[in-house]
């Protein structure tokens, strides 16, 4: 079998149970998710945080577990699984992939908020379509943990053969 199809294969096999596995954290970032998105909509509208509802002036969005976004972490984090060559390049890959979709998703909170705050159009309308938003970010992050894992071979391959001259 093919080394790529191999790699699909473990990915969609593997992608469900990582969900799995993370779906408790939902409940634990909420309180999180919920503060950084206040603290970065406090600078543009007044607001306060009640629990994981962040009310507005006239809005409040309550922020529960689908909103933290770890739905799109475990796919990325399956990807990262399958890929990566060693617990390094998984930590590396882990780090800034998960922290891009975090950032991402707390951005698509307060824009949700912001633009529901000053149109009139339905707030669900809004949240839905800015909810894609995490999509894009999520295929960003992975592609660039891809880039990053062939600098890393390149790195390696570099380092390996300035040894050599080095032994010889």
């Amino acid at each position: 079998m093919d080394k790529w199809i191999r790699t699909i294969l473990k990915f969609f096999i593997l992608t469900p149970i990582v969900y799995v596995i993370m779906k408790p954290l939902e409940d634990f970032l909420i309180k999180y998710v919920a503060f950084h998105s206040y603290l970065i909509l406090k600078m543009f509208e007044p607001c306060y945080l009640e629990d994981s509802v962040i009310h507005l002036s006239n809005l409040s969005i309550e922020i529960i577990g689908v909103c933290t976004g770890v739905t799109l972490m475990a796919i990325y984090i399956s990807l990262v699984v399958v890929t990566a060559k060693n617990f390094k390049e998984f930590f590396i890959g882990s780090l800034v992939g998960l922290f891009l979709i975090y950032l991402g998703n707390v951005l698509r909170i307060c824009l949700i908020a912001f633009i529901g705050t000053h149109e009139s159009y339905n707030i669900q309308t809004i949240h839905d379509i800015i909810s894609y938003i995490d999509v894009p970010i999520t295929v960003f992050a992975s592609i660039l943990w891809l880039k990053i894992q062939n600098l890393m071979d390149k790195s390696n391959k570099i380092s390996k053969k300035i040894k050599k001259i080095k032994e010889d």
